[in-house]
Formats: structure tokens, C-alpha cells, sequence
């Protein structure tokens, strides 16, 4: 499912999801792969690829799950610059101010990569400017 998931291969990751269905009320779409314990749907948010990630949402994908770093897919939408998963999974209910092991919201790892588009539209979301200056020193 991460593969799929990474490669917008949403055919497949629908065809996974189906398939495990009924698999005692587990949801494979949060399961966690070995790498940095990412999600597919970390997968989908970090690789741009929202109608992956619309599949996965809507069978109940954790919008906040936490990878290792204790970041979470609107983090790496964030960092990657997609914009229109920022908005989805805001949305949806993604946490606007979800920290990451380093203290970094979505807003702070938006500005850390130059994207004002994005940094502006989690504001209007009510992210905050704190920690501000301590990004830019």
C-alpha cells in the first residue's frame, strides 16, 4: 500500500483497501512501514498525490498520525509544496498545529522552505507567527 501510495497508483491502493476490507476492523490504510513509520497516507501527502489521499482519507486514514519525527502528512505537504493537499487535509480535520519533534508546525516547515503561498493559507487556517524569529535566525 505505501508503494501504491507513494507512486499515485490510486487503482491499487483502492484494490488494497477493498481487499482487506473485512480484515478484522483493521484499517490498513494507517499501518505504518519500517521506514521513519510513515503512513501511506504520509506517503501520498509527502508525493503529491491527493486523489491517493482522498481514497485513504475516506477509509479512515488518521489525518495526524506521527512518523518517527513526529510529523504528519500535512507536514509534508507542507514541506513539498503541495498545495491543494494542504487544503484537503485541512479540510478534512488535519491539525494546523500539530508540532514535530523539533517544535515545527505546517506553517514553520512552510516557511523554512520559502512557500508563502502556503504559509498564508495555513494562517487564514489559525496557525500563528510564534516562533517566527526563531525560524528566520
Amino acid at each position: 500500500m505505501h508503494a501504491a501510495a507513494e507512486e499515485g497508483n490510486i487503482d491499487v491502493v483502492k484494490s488494497l483497501l477493498e481487499r482487506v476490507a473485512g480484515n478484522n476492523g483493521r484499517n490498513e490504510s494507517d499501518r505504518t512501514s519500517f521506514i521513519l513509520d510513515m503512513t501511506p497516507l504520509h506517503k501520498a501527502s509527502q508525493y503529491g498525490h491527493p486523489e491517493v489521499a482522498q481514497v485513504l482519507i475516506d477509509h479512515g486514514a488518521n489525518l495526524n498520525a506521527r512518523d518517527q519525527n513526529h510529523w504528519t502528512p500535512i507536514h509534508y505537504s507542507a514541506e513539498h509544496v503541495h498545495v491543494g493537499l494542504v487544503k484537503l487535509l485541512l479540510e478534512r480535520g488535519a491539525d494546523v498545529h500539530a508540532m514535530n519533534d523539533e517544535g515545527g508546525t505546517p506553517y514553520h516547515v512552510s516557511l523554512q522552505r520559502g512557500n508563502r503561498e502556503i504559509a498564508d493559507y495555513l494562517q487564514r487556517y489559525g496557525t500563528g507567527r510564534e516562533r517566527f524569529d526563531d525560524i528566520l535566525l
